[in-house]
């Protein structure tokens, strides 16, 4: 037996049983992987997260907590963590493997102390002053960033024309945005992504959820999660995918736009200042169009959160807040 958070004892290897956490229970296969590959048959398990074909716990035994993760894209998983170079700095880290069962698809991870980003820096909190919140999320903008930067160097492959590449994958993508656009507005749009002048640009090995969901931070210490799936793209697409979830926070409702485009501007900022290799805000402004468009197309395509381009564009309008549109008058 186990204590639980609440203080009451529960069964080892179980998970409190509340309606809440029934839905995310773990499965009797589960939990004697789990087992074997600690070595203890003293544990407890609690669901932190379930995607669609995914499910990450954490474990809490004699020994210390850890990281359970089950499901398909553990594999891939393993091998891009193996293969990654991590950053350069003590503080900077990317998950610790403490064990492996490719048959069963299970990761093991040492325990990372520390909030993710999205729910410990993003909400709205009314305990603090603006100006305080303001400098909190300025510090740990700059530590993301400053992570980020050393992952790229680290991980750079070099440097590369990525523009047919990038202005293919767009046009395809607006091509099956048929549920959304008009002929005429997919015309429109892949006219402007055509005009694109993109440069060579250095590229990398980098993870393809750079999100704030996936960051987690401990005072100094920044580690990014989720590895399942890593891409060679241009460093401004890690740029453009972090900067477009953030700001999409406020699409939802669920912070302020001020509060999330103060968010962005600190990370960028803080980015070019750490970059050992000289960046274009213009460039970066195109790969933020060009990722906005891709961010619209999974949503309609497995989200369906904007039914039409007017709904669309009244997002864009909302936490793109014109940075898009203004740029690409300069383009």
């Amino acid at each position: 037996m186990v204590m639980n958070g609440h203080g009451a004892h529960v069964r080892a290897g179980s998970v409190a049983n509340t309606p809440y956490e029934s839905m995310k229970r773990p499965s009797e296969d589960i939990r004697v992987a789990v087992s074997e590959l600690l070595g203890t048959k003293n544990f407890q398990l609690r669901c932190l997260k379930r995607a669609a074909t995914s499910r990450v716990f954490r474990a809490l035994t004699d020994r210390g907590a850890y990281f359970i993760k089950s499901g398909s894209g553990v594999v891939e998983e393993h091998s891009n963590l193996r293969q990654a170079h991590r950053p350069g700095h003590e503080q900077f880290r990317l998950p610790e493997i403490v064990a492996f069962d490719a048959k069963r698809e299970i990761l093991v991870f040492k325990y990372e102390k520390g909030g993710s980003l999205l729910f410990d820096l993003l909400r709205s909190a009314t305990v603090f002053t603006y100006a305080l919140r303001r400098q909190h999320l300025r510090d740990a903008m700059f530590l993301v960033a400053s992570w980020l930067s050393a992952f790229h160097e680290a991980n750079r492959t070099g440097t590369r024309d990525v523009a047919s590449e990038e202005k293919g994958l767009a046009t395809e993508r607006l091509r099956e945005m048929k549920g959304s656009l008009t002929h005429r507005e997919r015309q429109r749009l892949s006219d402007v992504v055509q005009s694109l002048v993109i440069k060579e640009a250095p590229v990398c090995r980098s993870n393809h959820d750079f999100a704030p969901r996936n960051i987690l931070i401990d005072n100094l210490n920044v580690t990014v999660v989720d590895w399942d799936k890593v891409l060679e793209k241009a460093v401004y697409y890690n740029l453009a995918y972090f900067a477009t979830n953030v700001e999409s926070r406020s699409r939802m409702a669920l912070y302020s736009l001020n509060h999330c485009r103060a968010m962005t501007e600190a990370f960028i900022a803080g980015y070019f200042q750490e970059s050992p290799s000289p960046l274009d805000t213009r460039q970066l402004a195109m790969f933020r169009f060009l990722y906005f468009l891709e961010y619209l197309h999974g949503y309609e395509h497995h989200v369906g959160v904007f039914e039409t381009w007017q709904q669309s564009t009244t997002a864009m309008d909302r936490f793109m807040n014109g940075y898009v549109k203004q740029s690409l008058l300069s383009f």
